[in-house]
């Protein structure tokens, strides 16, 4: 099993969380709960948002590497579509706090 540091991951998130993130040093700066990213990079917001189903068009795509080892609830699984968007992308999720080293900040658009 390839550990979660040997990996480069993604979050696509508003520059409020970009933000957050870069300066906690934590995914979703550091905020309770579940905590979701995936091992897929997309070029625009819209694709990003329709593969993942997220709920509001992402502003920033955020490459890391995890710095610890959370326990994963959700590892690689296929997201699910919702009502408005296909889904079909990779996704991992936790529920502990997430450390990472920020590889790159990217603006979507």
């Amino acid at each position: 099993m390839t550990s979660l540091r040997e990996k480069v991951f993604y979050r696509y998130m508003s520059l409020a969380e970009s933000e957050a993130v870069e300066q906690s040093g934590l995914l979703r700066g550091g905020r309770p709960g579940r905590t979701y990213w995936t091992t897929d990079r997309y070029e625009s917001a819209r694709e990003a948002m329709g593969r993942l189903a997220l709920e509001n068009e992402p502003e920033i795509r955020l490459e890391f590497r995890i710095t610890n080892e959370p326990e994963l609830a959700v590892e690689g699984a296929t997201v699910a579509p919702d009502e408005a968007e296909p889904g079909r992308g990779t996704e991992y999720m936790s529920e502990q706090s997430v450390e990472v080293e920020v590889g790159r900040v990217d603006y979507l658009e």
